[in-house]
């Protein structure tokens, strides 16, 4: 059932109250001076993140008051200028799978390097599984320049997934050893299993 515009003015209304409300919430004071970087960069995204929630704040204060005075070109604008900012954040959350990437592969390197062994000892590890959804968005983001969501990488994730599992772990032994040319006790114990 689709909703009237009384209905939908309603739940604008309302997203906009919350947004304002979580735009005053998330006011931070921005510190330049701060000596650890990390709390600088945390700052930075703290800020950021105000900045647009704040903005989309006011742009659908803008779109409500321009229908109620039925003023469509200035709902237009607004408009647009709300799609211009999801897609920059868009832009935003696409290259965040190369940050995730780049600390898990950090991760990967100093744990090599320290010769510390990483905890993922199945392949359905929330880490592993984690790194294995990440790796071919990544490569699909360098190789074509295209987002990392969407259907081609996806489908490749999940055949990584598949290709990665221990499901087969047992399974390719007992395949190997009843394979002709193996010595005649292997495949007699294939056998028998």
């Amino acid at each position: 059932m689709m909703q009237s515009i009384p209905e939908l003015m309603t739940m604008l209304r309302e997203g906009t109250k919350h947004l304002r409300s979580m735009a005053q919430k998330l006011e931070y004071p921005w510190k330049p001076d701060e000596s650890d970087p990390r709390v600088l960069h945390n700052n930075y995204a703290r800020n950021l993140v105000t900045a647009y929630v704040s903005r989309f704040s006011n742009l659908s204060d803008g779109l409500l008051d321009a229908i109620e005075k039925e003023n469509y070109l200035v709902y237009a604008l607004n408009g647009r200028a709300m799609i211009e900012n999801v897609a920059t954040l868009r832009y935003y959350v696409q290259h965040e799978d190369l940050g995730k990437f780049r600390q898990v592969y950090q991760r990967l390197r100093e744990s090599i390097r320290d010769n510390q062994p990483i905890e993922w000892d199945w392949s359905e590890h929330d880490e592993y599984t984690a790194f294995k959804n990440l790796a071919p968005r990544v490569a699909h983001l360098i190789r074509t320049g295209r987002n990392t969501r969407g259907k081609i990488p996806e489908e490749r994730a999940g055949a990584w997934l598949a290709v990665t599992s221990n499901k087969f772990e047992d399974f390719w032994r007992e395949q190997d050893r009843a394979q002709p040319g193996a010595p005649a006790d292997a495949r007699k114990s294939a056998a028998r299993l």
